[in-house]
């Protein structure tokens, strides 16, 4: 019999999974690139497991963002969570041809207070329409010091 999905965020290459039933613990190791994981407990339940590999929490956002890619021709997107370490956001159909994995590019966006901001990302995945980038700018520098 399977459990729910549980999300769960992924420490040096492993998981800790407690089981709902028999409260035991485990530390599960996962491979950088695996996004989902089933995990057996001895008692037999099965629960999968959502992993997140980022080292920052995700916090969800929205309103819309301007990608310059040192151009004049500008690309709207639509912002889906951001971290202390990077971005997410969506892209119309047919414009993720106009973006490759490792290229850097200057986000355009306001915060929730309305301060306008601008920060440099390097484009890291692509999984439909959702994009995913890394902050590469002087504060993302100073933000992985401290931690």
């Amino acid at each position: 019999m399977a459990g729910r999905t549980q999300n769960c965020d992924v420490k040096g290459g492993r998981i800790r999974v407690v089981c709902s039933r028999c409260k035991s613990i485990r530390y599960v190791p996962v491979s950088s690139s695996s996004r989902r994981k089933p995990v057996r407990c001895k008692c037999g339940k099965i629960t999968s497991y959502i992993l997140n590999h980022r080292g920052f929490m995700r916090e969800s956002l929205s309103g819309q963002a301007m990608v310059n890619f040192g151009t004049h021709n500008d690309l709207r997107v639509r912002l889906s969570d951001v971290s202390l370490g990077g971005i997410g956001f969506i892209v119309r159909a047919g414009q993720t041809r106009r973006m490759r994995l490792g290229q850097e590019v200057t986000l355009k966006y306001r915060s929730a207070s309305g301060a306008a901001i601008q920060r440099k990302i390097r484009l890291k995945s692509l999984s439909g329409l959702r994009m995913g980038a890394e902050f590469i700018d002087g504060l993302a520098r100073l933000n992985r010091r401290s931690f």
